[in-house]
């Protein structure tokens, strides 16, 4: 079965290269890696920017409290956003080879990066 569709707007402007979307308490979350920085957009297309110079964001998960992980290709760096501050994951000192990844969350609050060759 086919939808078909009519037409077709943004929801949201602003941003350079959206990925790794994550739908999370009612708002669309969503790295930009080009432009340094995660963005949430709601539904009546509201954007809000985490600017994030120097790390070149790229896969996103959340904790079970709600905290932000977000994986920082340049600095190759697991990182936490408490809705506050942006902090390095305790026991990451950016020594191991993060490039290219994506994050992903566990209700557990185990968070897994898979790191990609490159």
């Amino acid at each position: 079965m086919f939808c078909k569709v009519s037409s077709l707007s943004p929801l949201a402007n602003g941003f350079c290269f959206g990925e790794g979307p994550r739908w999370f308490e009612g708002m669309l979350w969503f790295s930009d890696m080009l432009g340094e920085a995660v963005h949430t957009v709601t539904m009546g297309g509201s954007l809000t920017t985490l600017p994030l110079p120097g790390h070149a964001p790229s896969g996103l998960g959340f904790r079970p409290d709600g905290t932000l992980l977000i994986v920082s290709t340049e600095a190759r760096q697991l990182l936490s956003y408490d809705g506050d501050v942006v902090t390095p994951v305790a026991g990451d000192d950016g020594s191991f080879a993060l490039r290219h990844a994506d994050g992903r969350d566990a209700v557990t609050g185990r968070a897994a990066v898979t790191v990609i060759p490159g």
